[in-house]
């Protein structure tokens, strides 16, 4: 009898390790561009799974720091692979599980719209009392393409002096959206569902790198589930439908 008191006692704390293991939320780390998104995907996986997922977003350069400095994250979606290798080469998550599970472009945006706008208009549209916001060109995958694509293009040392660099993307679009900048360079993702600015003329994607969403577990298995399903058939649909690219 004795005996069997036993087995049921262990069998009760497994049981309640299980279910304390399960109750936690999962903190996945992601480019401040995936909010709308990621929130949608998180909401569905939480009712498929039972399992919460915590989301905390920024530029991709400022979590990757984070998460080398001990921050308590199970996952991270970075917005550029470049951030990824960094944590890979840190021997912070296996380079076998970073997986790409979206793509994007870039657009310039204002408050109005104008259809015969090309890029190369920022050099005469810029001044003192219209800037352009932009993702921190150092660290921000979004503020590196723009940059990467106005180098490229011939008309950045013309239109740096009128930059107003940010913390993350969404940081610029809402720049232009309370009328601190007349123009930005952001996601075309981030113009969906969003009052206030449009989109003006799509970057040639040939003046920047291919915009990759890169992700990875951080030795958590739960977080790898989580991301397997953003990158899922029914992670694909909530992408399009927010504007990105599903791969």
């Amino acid at each position: 009898m004795t005996q069997l008191l036993r087995w049921i006692a262990a069998y009760i704390v497994l049981i309640s390790v299980a279910v304390t293991a399960q109750a936690q939320p999962l903190r996945i780390f992601a480019a401040a561009s995936l909010k709308s998104v990621l929130d949608d995907l998180a909401d569905q996986y939480h009712a498929k799974t039972g399992q919460e997922v915590n989301l905390i977003y920024g530029g991709s350069g400022d979590l990757a720091r984070q998460i080398s400095q001990g921050a308590p994250a199970d996952g991270f979606i970075s917005a550029n692979t470049a951030w990824m290798d960094w944590l890979v080469d840190q021997n912070l998550l296996h380079r076998g599980d970073v997986r790409i599970v979206a793509g994007n472009r870039l657009v310039v945006i204002a408050a109005r719209s104008d259809p015969s706008f090309q890029m190369r208009e920022l050099t005469s549209r810029l001044g003192p009392d219209a800037r352009l916001a932009l993702g921190l060109t150092r660290s921000v995958p979004a503020g590196i393409y723009a940059r990467s694509a106005m180098e490229k293009a011939g008309i950045w040392p013309d239109v740096q002096p009128f930059v107003v660099e940010t913390s993350n993307v969404r940081a610029a679009l809402a720049q232009v959206a309370l009328g601190q900048a007349a123009f930005g360079i952001v996601y075309a993702s981030d113009v969906v569902g969003v009052s206030g600015v449009v989109s003006l003329a799509t970057v040639d994607e040939k003046l920047h790198d291919p915009i990759a969403y890169a992700a990875a577990p951080l030795f958590n298995p739960d977080a790898a589930q989580f991301i397997e399903y953003v990158g899922s058939a029914e992670g694909a649909v909530a992408l399009r439908r927010w504007g990105f690219i599903a791969r």
